[in-house]
């Protein structure tokens, strides 16, 4: 099968499938049509619609798989043979795995992508079965730092869900490792500073443009934090990654200069033992005796050391 797709050798297919037995044809046309799309190989998935074989309802991480979807032509390929783009499954739909990257959520939105996800009902095996819950796109963008992305979809009118200043700190508070010297990274580190900047940039970017409060709730009262990522305030997200390794003292002193409360997210290092984080708080009450200044640039980079 997998020189098949590679040469695109459609005798290759039909040998293939004559010599599976016809009990194992559908899972088999299943795999052959996720490898095909992955090696964007247009003449088996031809061959595979030309014997019946639907790609209406195919599952959006099949088409995405692991964030890296097909060609550009292989997605339009499908569209043009009824692929549903909007359609979920048991997750997300497509456009949701695809926020790290500007051009194609462009491109799905020119081609019928929806910014809310649908919440039909699907049959599987003859049982109907319930869309999972599916976080807000913003979100999705936030956790993977795309402020281009992030701004292309909220200006087509995607919600902002509960979580999106959340994601972003969540992320940016995977630093890096605080014995690090600058100057002497490697190409790891390197990275890992970069990255961080990224999220930093989108973070200010939530507080000071968007205005998004610095201490709104994660999630409804009562709802158990720790397993889904509920820690409460943002600020608490920062303790709350259990990586006590890593600097974060820019973005929580951020964080804190915008006015967020510490007292929740002092709970969370105390509980998971965050001894840097707890200096950092320190640290920035002893500078601010008096508490947060207004921003006046909207950064105060300047102050971490």
């Amino acid at each position: 099968m997998k020189t098949a797709i590679e040469t695109d050798n459609t005798a290759l297919l039909d040998q293939a499938i004559s010599m599976t037995p016809k009990e194992d044809l559908d899972q088999f046309y299943s795999r052959v049509c996720r490898e095909a799309i992955r090696g964007s190989s247009t003449t088996i998935l031809k061959s595979l619609i030309d014997r019946g074989r639907s790609v209406k309802h195919l599952e959006p991480t099949d088409v995405a798989y692991r964030g890296n979807p097909p060609s550009i032509a292989t997605l339009e390929f499908l569209l043009a043979h009824g692929w549903d783009i909007n359609w979920r499954g048991y997750g997300p739909p497509f456009m949701w795995f695809m926020t790290n990257n500007a051009d194609l959520i462009v491109w799905c939105l020119e081609h019928g992508a929806s910014v809310l996800p649908s919440n039909q009902s699907w049959d599987r095996h003859g049982v109907e079965q319930v869309p999972r819950h599916c976080d807000a796109i913003l979100e999705n963008a936030a956790s993977n730092g795309n402020l281009e992305v992030f701004k292309i979809l909220r200006a087509k009118g995607a919600p902002m869900g509960q979580r999106v200043l959340h994601k972003a700190v969540e992320m940016a508070a995977f630093g890096y490792d605080k014995h690090d010297t600058p100057g002497k990274d490697t190409e790891k580190q390197q990275s890992d500073r970069v990255k961080q900047a990224k999220y930093l940039e989108f973070v200010r970017y939530l507080l000071d443009e968007v205005k998004l409060d610095v201490d709104a709730p994660d999630q409804e009262p009562l709802s158990t934090k720790g397993m889904s990522s509920a820690w409460g305030t943002p600020l608490s997200y920062v303790p709350g990654i259990g990586r006590p390794d890593l600097d974060s003292r820019e973005l929580t002193w951020l964080l804190l200069d915008r006015g967020a409360e510490p007292a929740p997210a002092l709970v969370v290092a105390k509980e998971m033992n965050q001894t840097l984080f707890l200096a950092d708080v320190a640290a920035w009450k002893e500078l601010n005796p008096d508490g947060p200044k207004k921003a006046q640039s909207g950064d105060r980079s300047c102050s971490v050391q």
